[in-house]
């Protein structure tokens, strides 16, 4: 997102607050904060935490059904249901293609999906409200078919899935009216001898119906793994790619 608030200039300005230690190392470290209200959500290794913003207290624990994996990517706060009768919950992609839905308030999980595929939950969580749908991307190998998939948000059914040969990883899907425009791997191990130039093979970005999951476009020329968010700036979107361009 391009947002506009003031940040610190130096260390002068400022302070340690509060700390919680809630690992123990990097396959057991704990994940990308989410800021619901008075709460801070995030995840270890096992759990959702529900985390006092004011003074760091673990306020509720959720035991999740799966692994977070390593923690590297974070997941998604969005409501659920019909007018008037809306949950709000956080969305939490796990290894081996699974998504988990843990209510905000009361920390109960809702729902947990099926395996839409096998792989790392390497890529953001992005939660569409005009839908309700979920969606996320999966990651086996440099060269392994895998998927980027969306969920019911209200249910976890599997509504679709994208799959490619070198997954997704780091990609950060970005919901643009009808579509969801994501980026690839691009499906080169370097096993053909020259690991150097495989940094340099072509990946894809694709433009799909967030509802149905039909490709509306694709633009495979994007040089390197498309790895990172996309930004929107007045219908222009912009992105980086491992090989070091910025489209």
């Amino acid at each position: 997102a391009i947002v506009n608030y003031m940040t610190p200039v130096s260390g002068d300005n400022t302070a340690l607050k509060w700390s919680s230690k809630q690992g123990s190392g990097y396959t057991d470290n704990v994940g990308q904060p989410l800021l619901i209200g008075d709460y801070v959500y995030t995840t270890s290794a096992s759990e959702v935490l529900q985390i006092n913003k004011a003074t760091g207290t673990v306020e509720k624990r959720c035991t999740l059904r799966g692994s977070t994996g390593w923690n590297t990517v974070s997941p998604a706060y969005g409501t659920i249901g019909e007018t008037g009768n809306k949950k709000g919950v956080v969305f939490i992609s796990l290894m081996g293609g699974q998504m988990q839905a843990v209510e905000a308030a009361t920390m109960k999980s809702l729902w947990i999906s099926d395996s839409a595929c096998s792989g790392q939950n390497q890529c953001p969580v992005v939660y569409d409200d005009q839908t309700q749908l979920v969606y996320t991307g999966y990651w086996s190998s440099e060269s392994a078919v895998s998927s980027y998939v969306c969920f019911d948000g209200n249910t976890g059914n599997i509504k679709w899935k994208i799959d490619h040969k070198g997954g997704f990883y780091w990609a950060g899907g970005l919901i643009y009216n009808d579509y969801l425009v994501v980026g690839s791997d691009n499906g080169d191990d370097g096993s053909s001898g020259n690991s150097q130039n495989s940094d340099y093979d072509l990946s894809t970005l694709y433009v799909i119906n967030k509802r149905t999951g039909d490709i509306i476009d694709s633009q495979k020329t994007l040089v390197g793994d498309q790895r990172g968010g996309i930004v929107n700036c007045n219908g222009i979107l912009y992105f980086t790619t491992k090989a070091g361009y910025l489209y």
